[in-house]
């Protein structure tokens, strides 16, 4: 099997692994030869405020996935004291929806079915 054929397989099954470390390098290539190119004050403030920088992006992507997370397995609304509403607590009466004639029938209908 010859090398092209191998580069294809490898392409066709780590394409996004390949394209995330090229990525990851060519920032951090990036990275250092713009911190190179600094004066030395710039240069030591841009690495002194690194660790804090890092961080913060760190506890943003963490509160990030929680609350996606939460929205995704829709306990979202689950969050207050209560989560359902009691069939107590609805105190609608036909006085209520007076004017509404659809709204006093249909119930009634169903009522007398």
């Amino acid at each position: 099997m010859g090398f092209y054929r191998r580069w294809t397989i490898f392409w066709m099954n780590n394409w996004l692994a390949v394209v995330l470390v090229a990525s990851f390098l060519l920032l951090t290539w990036a990275t250092i030869y713009g911190l190179s190119k600094l004066e030395s004050f710039y240069r030591t403030m841009t690495l002194a405020t690194l660790p804090l920088q890092l961080l913060l992006t760190g506890l943003n992507a963490i509160i990030f996935v929680y609350l996606y997370s939460v929205i995704l397995q829709g306990r979202f609304g689950k969050l207050g004291k209560k989560s359902r509403i009691a069939l107590n607590d609805v105190k609608i009466t036909f006085k209520d929806v007076i004017g509404l004639e659809n709204a006093k029938k249909r119930p009634w209908k169903l009522f007398n079915f």
